[in-house]
């Protein structure tokens, strides 16, 4: 796990749908954050679960600092990376949202 902080560049609208397996409904939003150094980076960071994006509350332009981890995945033959995001604090350290993994 690792923590990055930067400024939210782009806010995406919630996904949802049904799990193919589980038959269970799901939510998903993505954010994008650049970093804050002297050679700053775009970093697309996914927020999972109807609970954790409403306590969220993710803004474009606020400060953020952002927990979570990488994981990889392969579909058709192919590797896919992505970064899961498990805590947000704001840039007062005063908001924090935790997901249960």
């Amino acid at each position: 796990m690792f923590t990055q902080n930067g400024k939210v560049i782009f806010v995406g609208s919630v996904r949802s749908g049904i799990n193919g397996k589980t038959a269970k409904p799901w939510q998903a939003q993505e954010f994008v954050i650049e970093t804050i150094e002297r050679f700053p980076i775009k970093m697309a960071w996914r927020i999972f679960g109807e609970d954790l994006i409403s306590k969220i509350q993710i803004r474009e332009g606020e400060i953020v600092n952002v927990c979570g981890y990488p994981e990889s995945h392969e579909y058709g033959g192919q590797w896919y990376t992505e970064l899961k995001c498990t805590d947000v604090l704001d840039g007062n350290l005063s908001r924090v949202a935790r997901m249960q993994m």
